[in-house]
């Protein structure tokens, strides 16, 4: 389906919103760290949680959870989309929350995987993202699938394999621990050991390869009549520079306030663009005047209230630690099917 500007909505909405939100919120952190505004502390909790006293990860952690919930708006509230995979939508949940509530084994896989479930889905948002941009020109939507797929992943993964936010998503492997898969839990002492020796060079090395196949490749393409989006490219472009410099060199709580950050602003500006029209009439207000607004607050009101209760709560009892897992997983495994262009659900 081929645009006139190639632009998912327009040319400011998609600079803000997520061609730039990876540059804008880097630009904001630095400010902050410069500032010394980083480490301004805020309680809202009787207890001290380490990081998450400072106002910066207390932020992103609920603007996190919060986007989280959003992907209910495309799948269950979306008409088309839910008569589709009913049983992914209403069974699944169930199943899974038993799952997380029930079984020690399952909580603790769940524990140990989820935070690179997270890695895995926030590269893809990038890749479509880029294939919309694809789309948008008219591109033929098989021609680079496969290479646009596993950029996303270098340039997301990469820095987190080979820089200094590693520890911090591979010591999840302890959960192994409490189902005595002792050889998995293992991996982050390993990885530690060997990250600056093997790890980093063999990522990096391996990246720069990839790269210079990836631009070869599509020159091969251009020169058969691919149309190069140079918006698909800035947002390439945004999160490598991004990534490198977050998760390569930052601490954590840092990096997570940008890449988490940037993500959740760019899934909300996907869903307002793909779902507000649906969401006002579902709410009976496509009619009214202010109706927007009115659609836009209860997005805004009850995805950030379930944001808020997994602050406030999570840890708190076996239920809540299920239900924020349940929640978290949907989202990652929703966002694989219900945002396919390939599949045709965006258009």
């Amino acid at each position: 389906m081929k645009t006139a500007s190639g632009y998912i909505v327009s040319p400011l909405y998609d600079h803000v919103l997520i061609i730039g939100a990876p540059l804008i919120f880097m630009g904001v952190a630095m400010l902050l760290f410069y500032s010394g505004l980083e480490d301004v502390e805020v309680m809202f909790r009787g207890n001290s949680y380490g990081d998450l006293d400072h106002w910066m990860y207390v932020f992103a952690y609920i603007f996190t959870m919060s986007h989280l919930s959003l992907v209910f708006f495309r799948s269950h509230l979306n008409l088309n989309i839910f008569k589709q995979f009913p049983a992914r939508f209403t069974l699944v949940p169930l199943v899974g929350f038993a799952g997380l509530y029930c079984s020690d084994a399952v909580l603790a896989l769940a524990l140990a995987c989820i935070p690179w479930f997270d890695v895995y889905h926030s590269s893809l948002q990038t890749f479509g993202l880029g294939r919309i941009y694809d789309l948008r020109a008219g591109n033929d939507l098989q021609v680079g699938r496969r290479l646009d797929y596993c950029l996303a992943l270098v340039t997301y993964a990469g820095p987190i394999l080979a820089g200094e936010g590693l520890y911090r998503y591979i010591k999840s492997f302890r959960h192994f621990e409490d189902i005595e898969w002792h050889k998995l839990a293992s991996i982050p002492g390993w990885a530690l050991e060997h990250q600056h020796q093997n790890i980093t060079p063999f990522v990096i090395g391996g990246a720069v390869l990839f790269l210079c196949y990836y631009l070869y490749r599509y020159w091969q393409y251009q020169k058969l009549g691919y149309v190069v989006t140079w918006q698909k490219v800035a947002l390439h472009v945004s999160l490598a520079v991004c990534s490198v410099y977050t998760w390569g060199f930052n601490s954590y709580g840092q990096a997570f306030f940008i890449m988490e950050s940037y993500h959740a602003l760019q899934y909300y500006a996907l869903v307002w663009w793909s779902e507000n029209k649906n969401v006002q009439s579902r709410l009976g207000v496509d009619q009214m005047k202010g109706g927007k607004i009115f659609a836009l607050s209860v997005i805004l009101g009850t995805t950030f209230a379930y944001g808020g209760f997994a602050y406030i709560f999570s840890g708190s009892a076996r239920a809540v630690t299920a239900l924020l897992l349940i929640v978290e997983f949907l989202h990652y495994w929703y966002d694989g099917f219900v945002w396919s262009v390939r599949k045709k659900q965006v258009a």
